[in-house]
């Protein structure tokens, strides 16, 4: 890194948020601690975005403009590369860090030096960016066990916004997965968790906001995301209590993943992915239900469909 490098670099992927982005940068530039640079990436923006971003004068702030990808990871991945900090954040331009989030992320890492990472909680507002409303606290274990089975099974998973990475551990275990069809970051917080212990700030450091263009609102099949996820896991892990968990909670994603394609009318796909979740997690109620969804829904469209042709022809 150069001598003259920022102690933290934030990246903030965008696209087509031109009516959102302003606020995320502007809780950047209200941070109490102001050693840091903000890389944007636009990714091929159409909404005025560049024209907004260019129009700034920061010298912290830089930005990326490239073709659009779609792929969430290869964006983000772009900021890191050209990144100088010794401390990588990340916020969603959709979001907005609380005025104290760098500067606790700094404290607890400078206190902690062995540990990698630093992650807190975050909190949901409302479209305007008001209202603050359910608070989900980050995984509060501190054991490296603990903390990978919080994270696995989901009850408490660090929000993108809520975390920080030493340059040196990110480098080790490498940026975020750009094959993943989802859940990147999930994945990315599990191989963190494997390698270095992480420093749990127990306060909110960033408010998501709720509005009906935000990204997970989209998300047609979370579970495929995950399912792959664990099975990367798999091959890392050695304890048999963590391969068993890897293998029961790919399961049940699987199970969730036939679900949606079920409701995709593809019944067929269905049947083989149940397939494969009964021989990772067995059969659990939730497998049989699944099954008689996907074996009465062509059933119960083909009715529909005969019950219109005929209404038709009378």
């Amino acid at each position: 890194m150069e001598s003259n490098s920022p102690l933290i670099s934030i990246v903030i992927p965008t696209y087509n948020r031109r009516h959102l982005l302003p606020d995320a940068i502007e809780s950047v530039r209200r941070q109490t601690f102001d050693d840091w640079e903000l890389i944007v990436v636009d990714d091929g923006s159409t909404d005025g975005t560049r024209s907004y971003l260019t129009s700034l004068r920061d010298r912290r702030i830089r930005t990326v403009f490239q073709k659009h990808c779609g792929n969430i990871a290869t964006v983000r991945n772009v900021g890191i590369e050209v990144s100088r900090g010794a401390m990588i954040a990340f916020l969603d331009s959709d979001d907005m860090f609380i005025r104290e989030c760098l500067e606790m992320h700094v404290t607890q890492l400078m206190l902690n030096p062995d540990s990698g990472w630093s992650y807190g909680h975050h909190q949901l507002v409302d479209a305007t960016g008001q209202d603050p409303g359910r608070q989900y606290k980050a995984p509060m274990e501190t054991s490296r066990t603990g903390v990978l089975l919080a994270i696995m099974k989901g009850h408490t998973v660090p929000h993108t916004g809520s975390v920080m990475i030493r340059r040196a551990l990110l480098e080790e275990v490498g940026p975020f997965d750009e094959t993943l069809p989802l859940a990147e970051d999930f994945d990315l917080w599990l191989r963190l968790a494997l390698v270095s212990p992480g420093v749990v700030i127990d306060a909110t450091m960033v408010n998501v906001r709720e509005h009906p263009d935000r990204t997970t609102k989209h998300i047609p099949d979370m579970a495929l995301g995950k399912a792959a996820v664990f099975a990367k896991l798999k091959e890392r892990v050695r304890e048999d209590d963590l391969r068993h968990w890897c293998d029961r909670l790919r399961g049940e994603q699987l199970i969730h993943h036939a679900t949606a394609l079920s409701r995709q009318n593809h019944p067929f796909r269905a049947m083989r992915v149940l397939a494969t979740a009964a021989r990772l997690r067995g059969v659990p109620y939730s497998w049989w239900t699944t099954l008689g969804k996907v074996v009465l829904r062509p059933i119960v469209r083909r009715g529909i469909r005969t019950r219109d042709t005929t209404t038709t022809r009378d």
